[in-house]
């Protein structure tokens, strides 16, 4: 049984990565043999060690992923980082302020050229954006960028969760026209255009893109 097979095997009801979604990103990885990867936004860390399993099944590459959330899950991702021996391989960043402002630092630091960003933080048109202007500064030539939940929005997940997740206060403080539009799709449809990237597909509620 491979690691991903083991992962899905004991964590198939944890958010959100799914068992298909990760075959496709074992695909896409290792087709590109994307060797530093970048993750916005992991929860649990599900998708993180997903990531990490295909790096440590091609033989080569990092993973640093980023999240404000990450020692409030339970499990949290140093836990299943710890559980599947993949701490060599995922450096995860419990960040204090934001990923975009460890963004902008590692700009003005002028460090960590990435080859794939794996965009998949709060889904509002502003931080997706941001974060998508920002990456872009430290993404080489050739780099794979997907966007998850592009036709998300905040009306269908409290039609289908509860008004729990309004405890987030970009959710909680937004509009009723805001929570009826797929955000990460604005940024795809009105900003993503206005740079040099190619639309390789959409699959799995993702748009994967290539930087020319």
């Amino acid at each position: 049984m491979t690691k991903i097979e083991q992962i899905t095997e004991k964590y198939s009801n944890l958010p959100w990565m799914t068992h298909a979604q990760a075959l496709y990103m074992r695909e896409i990885i290792q087709k590109n043999k994307l060797k530093n990867l970048c993750e916005l936004g992991h929860l649990h860390g599900k998708s993180s060690i997903y990531l990490g399993s295909i790096l440590e099944e091609q033989g080569f590459g990092t993973l640093t992923t980023f999240d404000i959330l990450s020692n409030k899950a339970s499990p949290n991702i140093h836990n299943l980082i710890s559980e599947f021996s993949l701490e060599n391989i995922i450096n995860p960043i419990v960040t204090t302020e934001g990923y975009v402002w460890d963004l902008a630092g590692l700009i003005r630091e002028n460090k960590n050229k990435f080859d794939f960003c794996y965009i998949d933080g709060d889904h509002t048109f502003e931080s997706t954006m941001l974060a998508f202007v920002l990456i872009d500064l430290l993404l080489e030539k050739n780099s794979i960028v997907i966007f998850d939940d592009v036709n998300w929005t905040i009306e269908e997940s409290v039609a289908n969760n509860g008004n729990a997740i309004l405890n987030i206060p970009s959710y909680r403080s937004s509009t009723a026209h805001q929570r009826s539009i797929p955000q990460v799709k604005m940024v795809c449809d009105l900003i993503v255009p206005h740079y040099n990237y190619t639309l390789l597909e959409t699959v799995n509620d993702w748009a994967v893109y290539q930087k020319n």
